[in-house]
């Protein structure tokens, strides 16, 4: 059992997390899109967000969408499902997804600004 944990943090490190990119506006519509459905779909009553909806709540659903959307997070969560020490290196695993993502959005928004500046 040992050896399995320490070759799924061994993985866990190594694994290569791909990423897609969607500009803005499209990622927002289809982040508040998929976040409403699954609300609706689970019967929650609750007040449709939108496009206008506070910036800190479609920041947080853009990051869900792209995580489980634009990269290849759910694979690798297929990947471990069931060997033991998952539940440990989870958290890892959605660190270093959430960084990259982080990384990415800051780079092509830095890339951006650098196009509007000239």
């Amino acid at each position: 059992m040992r050896a399995t944990n320490t070759l799924l943090f061994d993985y866990i490190e190594m694994v290569s997390i791909k990423i897609k990119y969607i500009p803005e506006p499209i990622l927002t519509q289809l982040a508040v899109n998929e976040y409403n459905d699954w609300k609706y779909s689970y019967g929650y009553r609750f007040r449709y967000l939108t496009e206008n909806s506070r910036p800190e709540i479609l920041e947080r659903i853009k990051k869900n969408y792209i995580r489980h959307n634009l990269t290849n997070y759910d694979e690798i969560l297929k990947e471990i499902k069931g060997l033991a020490g998952t539940g440990k290196v989870y958290p890892i695993l959605k660190q270093k997804v959430m960084n990259r993502i982080d990384a990415e959005w800051s780079k092509r928004q830095q890339s951006k600004q650098l196009l509007k500046a000239i």
